[in-house]
């Protein structure tokens, strides 16, 4: 038996999603309100009391016929803990991996292990699985801020990814992310993608700051909006 627990903060379609949730999930529990996303994955490993906690985002649109329970941890992942993530479809640009997902932690690493890496799973340095199950719709273009935010930070984080050897993948996903938008706020998530590829490239020693709000919006507002709407 796992916990299963949905972070919001705000999103526009936290409410819709966390009743889809609870269709699938009765017994899911809700972390609300928290800000910072290290903040808020520690505050959900404080809240679990099962050795594994799922977390979904309140941007994840589970699928129906997504079963939270029918997964068993690998007894070989007990003495080397791994970080477990589904697949997701992005509802933006179709692509499909694991960026977005419904993901499995350590409860322990949640609660103890918590760094201040750029990426909570990979902060927590220990291997991660993707299992080739999709298991929900990521849907974060509910507004155009938070659309072009996603992007930017997908878009440095490949962009990033290109410097070791997973660069194949890295590359083709960060092509369609700049070039494929089929939503109305498609536009958002291609110049969001292209802007943060382009930050990571002049300014790779501040490629943590795509963890901080306040620079995001002020990227946002600063280039991105005003030259969409001139």
């Amino acid at each position: 038996m796992y916990d299963v627990v949905f972070v919001s903060n705000g999103e526009l379609n936290a409410e819709a999603n966390w009743q889809r949730l609870l269709q699938v999930e009765p017994n899911a529990q809700r972390i609300d309100g928290v800000n910072g996303i290290h903040a808020a994955y520690h505050a959900a490993g404080m809240l679990a009391t099962q050795d594994y906690v799922y977390l979904v985002d309140a941007d994840n649109e589970v699928l129906p016929t997504f079963d939270f329970q029918r997964f068993v941890y690998p007894e070989s992942f007990v003495k080397v803990p791994h970080v477990i993530t589904w697949r997701t479809k992005n509802r933006v640009n179709s692509l499909i991996y694991g960026h977005g997902g419904i993901t499995l932690y350590p409860t322990s690493f949640l609660r103890n292990a918590m760094g201040a890496g750029v990426d909570v799973a990979q902060g927590l340095g220990i291997p991660i699985r993707t299992v080739s199950e999709i298991a929900s719709v990521h849907a974060f273009d509910f507004d155009e801020y938070n659309t072009w935010r996603t992007a930017f930070r997908e878009g440095v984080k490949l962009t990033r990814a290109c410097l070791s050897n997973s660069c194949v993948n890295a590359r083709w996903r960060l092509n369609v992310w700049k070039s494929e938008g089929f939503t109305s706020r498609g536009l958002y998530s291609i110049e969001g993608a292209r802007y943060g590829s382009d930050f990571f490239e002049n300014r790779p020693d501040d490629y943590k700051s795509i963890n901080n709000e306040a620079d995001l919006k002020r990227f946002f507002e600063q280039t991105y909006a005003t030259k969409l709407h001139n």
